[in-house]
């Protein structure tokens, strides 16, 4: 699929990780949508990159336009970043390296990269690293636990007391 997209003019940046068939992708303008190596988009997720609502809006009050009035802006989704099952992405979004939307949201402007996002309008609900050391310790994954602490640590995580 990303090899057709990429036809389409989309900007894929190495390989996605996944991404299911059932994303609607915004096809006004494929060059509005940057998908960062790695990402994974779970199924009936929506990307935005237009929004008619100010011509309907402005025919709705009787202004007379020429040609229809929109926004148009990018939509990026970072490097390893996971979008949840039926999230809705407006346009302008930017979806930081390593960040987490879950499933339902509906995201507007920017998640910084390593940010939990959820809801409708999407909020912050945490740290997707902390998220990650605490499903491999809940799991009993006691060798990638502690490869995944190391690594962390080289990047400069500070390390949460509980994870120490």
């Amino acid at each position: 699929m990303s090899r057709w997209y990429k036809k389409k003019g989309m900007r894929i940046e190495g390989e996605p990780n996944y991404l299911a068939a059932t994303i609607w992708f915004d096809g006004s303008d494929y060059a509005r949508i940057q998908l960062g190596d790695g990402c994974t988009i779970s199924r009936n997720v929506n990307v935005l990159t237009h929004d008619w609502s100010p011509y309907t809006v402005g025919r709705g009050i009787g202004l007379e336009m020429e040609e229809p009035v929109g926004v148009h802006r990018q939509t990026r989704i970072g490097r390893c970043a996971f979008i949840g099952i039926n999230s809705i992405l407006l346009p302008g979004v930017e979806i930081g390296d390593g960040a987490i939307v879950g499933a339902g949201s509906v995201v507007r402007g920017t998640v910084p990269p390593w940010t939990i996002v959820v809801g409708n309008p999407a909020t912050p609900a945490g740290d997707s690293r902390e998220y990650l050391l605490r499903q491999l310790k809940k799991q009993g994954l006691t060798k990638l636990f502690n490869k995944a602490l190391c690594l962390l640590k080289e990047q400069g995580y500070e390390i949460p007391e509980d994870y120490r």
